[in-house]
């Protein structure tokens, strides 16, 4: 009983108890008569809000942030159909109000599927189907999804981890022997065990989720020190247990086994001793250096006493400015600068502009092509001996371009000028022979099936990374993923056999075209497949679609590789013409990923500027749409440090929107 009802010495107030008494009844009374005074509707109106209160409150306290929304949108509901009867809003239409009122109850229907498919995220996983789980210990939860399962890797996310139980799963980690080099943070631990198998354990204490990463151990043989140019620059090392992994005119990698931190130390001091000590970086377990010609040496003790070198061939830091000469009248288009292949930017008509880059020592193709027609195009081989400023000048043409070098070592090898072709076969006459024989038609279906097929996900044999052939979408196949023209383009005949197309506009999805593809390519037809070659493809958000600015759009080139299988396309693909075009209940993972991987990369490039690569086709190992349409992604990259040192490994991070959260790149 409460102690204001008591008296000083204990007893019962009972004057104080039927004050509080009648205090209630009245209360109670008030509620009563407030609630018999209204009318059927306002009662529901008021049931309506206290219970979408409560759920809304419930769903942004669980995460739950779309279950949320539709709370609030089904009180918004509520208190406008208030509002309408109590013509607070002047309208005649009164019974717009009980719509409204019957709507609110309505749409929270879904507020509770989709916080039950928020609950089935935490799916549960068999331990029993782990190749590795004799090396680390069970976790508590059993709750997550296996990601990568093999004897050489284990890629493991458990969900519903408390923060308690990472730390004392590490603690039992170490116990079970991970416990070689170990380095541990708040919320990561990394360590090998006496067998050589290395473990990365993160914990993301915001959704309760760790992640495993389990490496077997790297195979060592018997070293044997190559007498190559590059193997030659460094000493020896005293290690005969190892095994060479690269060893070319361009770079030299090794690793070594059976080398100490104090022998890794020893072994740094050797290398700098032998004149790698020019611009040298060094830190607890790596080390960055040149020799006086350029050369270049990254070691690396990268632990359970194992060292990696890696020497690289010199590379210098060239300044490049392009002048583009300003026409008058025709010609006026902008151009394209590659390097190597490497696309570098575009080159506004009239304007010049500089690019800061590192060279190789050797001979570069600089390539500049027309952002208008990719026929018109000019070639001139820079050799590449020093630090050095190259000035160029180009003319542009409607039959090439031309390049003048101002400034800069030049080894001209050949220069390129496509011309227009005269066999006394006008260009409307070749067009009307080669639709006879390969109609446009079917060319523009071979377009759209080959990017359909380099854009699914559904296409690829149950490894995860290669083309299963016999799984290509057709031409008429519209009942799951594919694409629509938005635009034709330009077309025009190059011979026989060949249609050239330019700008062709696809949408990824029939209802969301905020995704768009843009192709420009060859499509020749060898009597048995449709070929594309020689072309570019442009993956963008549609309003960057024609944009020059590369942060905003993804270009990649399409030539036929053992890779590239989809740019083959067999003549069944597209026999068939589309018949039924309605695809509005198909899901847009598709087009989630395709965004996702743009977005996945660009940011990867901006964490390693030198050099970010993902093998989306060779080695893409997971990939998840999730219901806030968030995307999990783990792929294999290839990483590009300042140095031009090429490190490949794994990356994994979740796509939202623009975003990337939790990205973490392997060691």
């Amino acid at each position: 009983m409460s102690e204001e009802l008591k008296n000083k010495d204990g007893s019962l107030n009972k004057s104080k108890e039927k004050e509080v008494k009648e205090n209630r009844n009245f209360i109670r009374e008030k509620v009563i008569n407030f609630w018999n005074k209204l009318n059927i509707f306002n009662k529901f109106a008021t049931i309506g809000i206290s219970v979408f209160i409560l759920l809304g409150l419930i769903a942004f306290f669980s995460n739950r942030i779309v279950s949320g929304i539709i709370a609030i949108i089904s009180i918004i509901l509520i208190v406008v159909s208030i509002l309408i009867e109590k013509q607070v809003i002047k309208n005649t239409k009164k019974w717009i109000s009980i719509i409204l009122l019957s709507v609110s109850f309505i749409i929270i229907i879904p507020y509770f599927s989709l916080f039950k498919i928020s609950i089935t995220d935490y799916e549960k996983y068999d331990w029993n189907d782990v190749v590795l789980a004799n090396v680390i210990e069970k976790p508590k939860s059993s709750y997550g999804k296996i990601l990568s399962n093999s004897d050489k890797y284990l890629s493991l996310d458990v969900r519903n981890v408390s923060k308690t139980q990472f730390t004392d799963y590490v603690k039992n980690c170490k116990e079970k022997g991970f416990d070689i080099d170990a380095e541990q943070t708040e919320n990561t631990f990394l360590a090998y065990n006496k067998d050589g198998y290395k473990l990365y354990i993160y914990y993301n204490e915001s959704n309760k989720k760790m992640s495993i990463s389990l490496d077997a151990p790297m195979e060592l043989g018997t070293l044997v020190w190559p007498e190559s140019e590059l193997a030659k620059l460094v000493p020896t090392p005293k290690s005969t247990i190892g095994k060479i992994e690269k060893d070319d005119i361009t770079s030299f990698v090794a690793y070594v086994g059976n080398i100490s931190k104090n022998d890794y130390d020893e072994y740094v001091t050797s290398c700098s001793n032998k004149g790698f000590n020019v611009n040298s970086s060094k830190t607890n377990k790596e080390y960055i250096a040149k020799n006086e010609n350029s050369y270049k040496i990254l070691l690396n003790h990268i632990g359970n006493n194992i060292m990696k070198i890696t020497i690289c061939e010199p590379e210098y830091d060239i300044s490049v400015e392009v002048k583009c000469v300003e026409n008058g009248i025709f010609s006026k288009y902008n151009v394209k600068l590659y390097i190597d292949d490497s696309y570098k930017g575009i080159i506004t008509h009239g304007e010049t502009e500089d690019y800061n880059i590192t060279l190789n020592k050797g001979k570069h193709k600089f390539k500049f092509v027309s952002v208008e027609d990719d026929n018109i195009t000019g070639e001139e081989t820079i050799e590449i001996s020093k630090n050095e400023n190259v000035k160029l000048k180009i003319s542009c043409t409607s039959y090439g371009i031309n390049i003048e070098i101002l400034e800069g070592t030049a080894a001209r090898e050949e220069q390129v000028n496509n011309t227009e072709t005269n066999n006394n076969t006008t260009n409307s006459e070749l067009e009307a022979k080669l639709e006879k024989n390969f109609p446009k038609e079917y060319a523009k279906r071979a377009v759209v099936v080959a990017m359909t097929n380099g854009s699914a996900i559904d296409v690829f044999k149950s490894d995860g990374f290669s083309y299963d052939i016999s799984k290509f979408h057709k031409y008429s196949d519209v009942s799951g993923f594919y694409l629509e023209i938005e635009e034709n383009g330009t077309w025009s005949a190059i011979d026989e056999s060949t249609w050239r197309v330019e700008n062709m506009k696809l949408n990824l999805t029939k209802e969301n075209k905020g995704s768009m593809i843009k192709v420009s390519a060859d499509v020749k037809y060898d009597g048995k497949n449709y070929i594309i070659s020689n072309g570019q493809k442009i993956n963008a958000n549609e309003k960057y679609i024609d944009s020059s600015d590369t942060s905003k759009i993804n270009i990649e080139d399409l030539n036929p590789t053992e890779n590239t299988p989809y740019l083959t396309v067999s003549k069944n693909l597209i026999e068939d013409d589309r018949t039924n075009t309605d695809n509005s209940d198909k899901l847009d993972e598709a087009t989630i990923i395709t965004s996702a991987k743009s977005t996945f990369e660009k940011y990867g490039k901006s964490k390693y500027p030198y050099g970010f690569k993902c093998h989306w086709i060779v080695n893409f190992i997971a990939c998840e749409v999730r219901y806030d349409g968030s995307c999990y992604i783990k792929v294999g990259v290839t990483i590009t440090n300042q140095y031009g040192t090429e490190r490949k490994t794994v990356a994994e991070g979740i796509v939202k929107g623009s975003n990337v959260e939790n990205f973490y790149v392997s060691n």
